[in-house]
């Protein structure tokens, strides 16, 4: 066959298995975190997103990608900047992060990793679930 497929397939087995641990890496974040998540989330549960980059800013820990690079928070717009296309795709729920004002999970390694050729994403609705269990 053409390798470009055989490219294009073995980029999409990784990120396929990439997924669950990542969401396994969230759920043990937010168990390790939990009080310092409840307490910069002012004892709610709400924005969980919001309340874990006010601990990133607070010094805390980050949660880690699966490549063991910093997740760091940040606009779509931010995001997109010098990229040929308006959106984000999310690598846990697979939809279109495409409101610039949108928040989103960023891995620091961008595409320099085999565990994700292009960078890992995660919208904040899909961080909220996770970090909730």
């Amino acid at each position: 066959g053409d390798p470009a497929d055989s490219v294009e397939d073995t980029i999409e087995r990784i990120a396929s298995q990439a997924v669950p641990i990542q969401i396994r890496k969230l759920r043990t974040y937010a168990q390790e975190h939990a009080a310092a998540m409840s307490e910069a989330g002012g004892g709610s549960y709400h924005d969980l997103p919001a309340a874990v980059a006010r601990l990133i800013e607070a010094g805390q820990a980050a949660p880690r990608c699966v490549c063991q690079g910093v997740l760091r928070r940040t606009l779509l717009s931010l995001r997109i900047q010098g990229l040929r296309y308006g959106a984000v795709i999310c690598d846990l729920c697979n939809e279109s992060i495409e409101v610039a004002s949108s928040y989103l999970w960023t891995c620091s390694n961008g595409g320099n990793t085999v565990m994700h050729a292009t960078a890992f994403d995660i919208c904040d609705g899909c961080f909220q679930r996770q970090l909730e269990g």
